[in-house]
């Protein structure tokens, strides 16, 4: 076998830094951000199901401004464990603003919040609001999402040291069915496009 000179060395080393860098700067990091119970499947600070297996009461990990006066702590119907391609699947109907703080970036970052929007319940179609927030709850991007699987909103070059938050809500007088939320962070333009 051939030794290399210098120059083919060098050469060498920079191709595999370079092949190293472009997979890096596509590839999702993990360490950053987190969604606790993003499946719904931790049941443990919810009611009893009834027979058609609604739990009241809020989702462990997240945190809500129920839209029932009556009973404003401990939401009716907010999670059904029988409905849904993957039960249990959360009903943002009933909790106002259903929202979680999943961790604050360590490098500046494009922040993509994925998850599951379906029509499960009632008779008219179903739309469901989504946020980015940063720390002060002030929105990085925020949008309505018809029914459908594996839905994407995108933050795009967020700052290192912000603080992301990420909420749901029902509009327009709809019931949705959430499920199988995400937070992926890709390096600053690298995160993919939002169909």
């Amino acid at each position: 076998m051939k030794k290399l000179n210098l120059s083919a060395r060098a050469a060498v080393l920079i191709l595999a830094l370079l092949f190293s860098y472009a997979a890096t700067a596509t590839a999702q990091t993990k360490e950053d951000l987190a969604v606790i119970n993003g499946d719904f499947s931790d049941l443990s600070d919810l009611g009893s199901a009834d027979v058609h297996g609604w739990r009241s009461g809020v989702p462990v990990g997240w945190m809500s401004t129920s839209m029932d006066p009556v009973n404003p702590i401990d939401p009716l119907y907010a999670e059904n464990d029988k409905d849904g391609p993957t039960p249990p699947v959360c009903n943002p109907s009933q909790l106002g603003f259903l929202k979680q703080v999943v961790g604050t970036l360590t490098k500046d970052a494009d922040v993509v919040l994925e998850f599951d929007v379906f029509k499960l319940w009632g008779p008219n179609d179903v739309d469901l609001g989504a946020a980015i927030l940063e720390g002060d709850n002030a929105p990085l991007t925020h949008a309505e999402f018809k029914a459908g699987r594996k839905q994407k909103l995108v933050a795009r070059n967020v700052s290192a040291g912000t603080e992301i938050t990420i909420q749901f809500w029902a509009t327009k007088a709809t019931t949705p069915g959430l499920d199988n939320i995400t937070v992926k962070t890709f390096a600053p333009g690298k995160a993919p496009e939002a169909p």
